[in-house]
């Protein structure tokens, strides 16, 4: 029989643990807690960042603003806020430059009446949401041919010269539309066919007439009721400026028109319109072909204005005409002496004669602001003399209405 020698077990509180497994086991413990929690992490950062993002937010304009901008041309306040005269719907709560003119922005105090450009009536600047919530829609403003559409009802008679024809009463106002004879389409009941006919003044007659000649045979006869719709073109027959309708509104003092000058900021300027046109206003005064007007939900820019005052007119601008009078002077000092000015300003490279005419001058007869309120003065040659204006972008509005503003120059 095979005897086999076996060795005693030994005692578990002899086993010594070894190391390396031990640190191994560590390890794997810690690996499974970061590939568990690694998205609690990414969560936890991202809560904390969408928090906080004001606070991180002004931390780095505050840091990119110091480095970019060492000269410090600027406080800030929580009551004080920057925009461009030129670009009202720029606004900034840093000293910074205009991005569409590239001028500097001006201080003012929130809420602080500003002065609205001449013929400026109220300004609204609206959210694209709440353009796209208010269905708000714009259109360019052109040239069409436009005509007064008149409707006159008749006797078919025979005229003097064996034509075919009637007379229709019409008023002073009618009448004046017929400087000369006008194309016009004659109806009956019978037939679906207009006839062509000519329409004249009949000058010598009281009261005033229109008489209406059918232009060629026809199988109307003498006694028969017919239609006639006059066609009579605005102005001498070619195009003229032309707004929708639906941009108008009518105050009843005064027709406003909402010119979009910047997206989404809409200016309301007083205009002057000739009588209606079908679905278009013949535009006599206040508006410039190329302009950009809102064709649809002007209404509700006109209500808004109305509806909150303050912002309409206080944070953007204030009208003029609110403005008393002796307050106006003053807030025109204190907005050209808080202008931001431009290192190496274009007065100090004038001639000594410049020099002198911009002493002279001292306000720009456009925006009657300060020469170097806005990196000027800027010298213009305007009918032979020499004008200085605030910034390059009044020399447009200086060209094509140089007598008006010529006229708040001193005399020489």
């Amino acid at each position: 029989m095979a005897i086999f020698k076996t060795n005693p077990p030994q005692r578990t509180e002899d086993a010594v643990p070894d190391a390396s497994s031990l640190l191994g086991y560590l390890r794997w413990l810690t690996q499974v807690a970061r590939v568990r929690l690694r998205f609690l992490i990414v969560v936890l950062v991202a809560g904390t960042i969408v928090g906080q993002w004001p606070l991180l937010r002004g931390v780095w304009d505050r840091w990119t603003w110091g480095q970019q901008h060492q000269h410090g041309s600027g406080t800030v306040s929580g009551s004080q806020e920057y925009f461009c005269p030129m670009d009202p719907g720029v606004i900034s709560v840093w000293p910074a430059i205009c991005p569409i003119c590239n001028m500097d922005l001006v201080p003012r105090k929130k809420m602080e009446a500003q002065m609205l450009p001449e013929g400026v009536i109220a300004r609204m600047q609206l959210s694209p949401y709440r353009i796209q919530l208010a269905g708000i829609r714009t259109a360019v403003i052109e040239s069409r041919p436009l005509k007064h559409k008149l409707t006159l009802t008749g006797t078919v008679q025979q005229q003097e010269d064996g034509s075919l024809g009637f007379d229709a009463q019409v008023t002073a106002t009618d009448a004046a539309l017929f400087a000369n004879p006008c194309h016009a389409e004659v109806r009956i009941r019978s037939s679906t066919q207009p006839f062509a006919a000519t329409a004249k003044l009949l000058e010598s007659l009281d009261p005033l007439r229109v008489r209406l000649t059918l232009d060629r045979e026809t199988s109307i006869s003498s006694g028969t009721i017919v239609t006639a719709v006059v066609g009579v073109p605005v102005g001498d027959g070619e195009n003229c400026l032309a707004v929708p309708e639906s941009a108008v509104v009518d105050r009843g003092t005064e027709r406003l028109v909402y010119v979009e000058t910047m997206p989404g900021l809409f200016d309301g300027v007083a205009v002057e319109l000739g009588n209606r046109c079908d679905s278009y206003y013949p535009v006599i005064k206040g508006l410039k072909a190329g302009l950009r007007v809102a064709s649809a939900g002007a209404f509700l820019i006109d209500a808004e204005t109305r509806l909150n005052p303050g912002l309409a007119a206080g944070y953007f601008g204030a009208n003029q005409s609110n403005v008393p009078s002796s307050a106006a002077p003053a807030v025109k000092k204190a907005t050209a002496k808080s202008a931001s000015k431009k290192s190496g300003s274009p007065k100090n490279t004038l001639s000594k004669e410049d020099q002198a005419l911009v002493e002279t001058q001292r306000i720009c007869p456009v925006t009657e602001l300060a020469l170097d309120s806005m990196g000027g003065p800027v010298l213009v040659m305007v009918a032979g003399r020499k004008i200085f204006i605030c910034c390059a972008g009044c020399e447009q509005r200086l060209k094509d209405e140089p007598e008006k503003y010529l006229a708040k120059m001193p005399a020489e």
